[in-house]
């Protein structure tokens, strides 16, 4: 972080900066301007990065990554379905059914099952929505 980048919110692991987010251990850093990545399969590419690390507390994570999206003005589509599999992808099945019962979200009936193992599925999980991005509100750009 540059002295000159604005501290827009922080909790014990980030920082979230007019110029990014910055892990406060290691110094791990994202750009702005990446923020939004996303996969192939529509998924935003950060949270299955970041919770693929054992050193990234995924709860610390998604609240800064969630901070950010919002400061940034960037849009939300499927950033809760690449969180869901994300966690999923780390915490196991078990727990991501507490998960989801803790969200609201039914539990997988049978038939919700086996068509969740079809190719290409994420086991019952919502499905990302390959529409374009666009930002929350018209003026987008925060004010640096």
């Amino acid at each position: 972080m540059s002295q000159g980048d604005a501290v827009l919110f922080e909790n014990a692991d980030w920082t979230v900066t007019s110029a990014g987010l910055e892990h406060k251990g290691n110094g791990y850093f994202i750009e702005r301007e990446h923020l939004d990545s996303r996969r192939a399969d529509g998924f935003w590419t950060w949270p299955l990065h970041m919770l693929e690390k054992t050193w990234c507390a995924p709860h610390a994570f998604a609240e800064a990554f969630g901070v950010a999206v919002r400061a940034y003005g960037l849009a939300d589509c499927n950033l809760t379905a690449s969180f869901v599999a994300a966690f999923r992808s780390r915490l196991g099945p078990r727990t991501a059914a507490v998960m989801r019962l803790r969200a609201g979200a039914p539990p997988l009936r049978r038939a919700d099952r086996a068509r969740a193992e079809e190719p290409g599925r994420t086991a019952g999980w919502p499905q990302p929505l390959l529409e374009p991005r666009l930002p929350l509100r018209e003026s987008a750009a925060l004010p640096i």
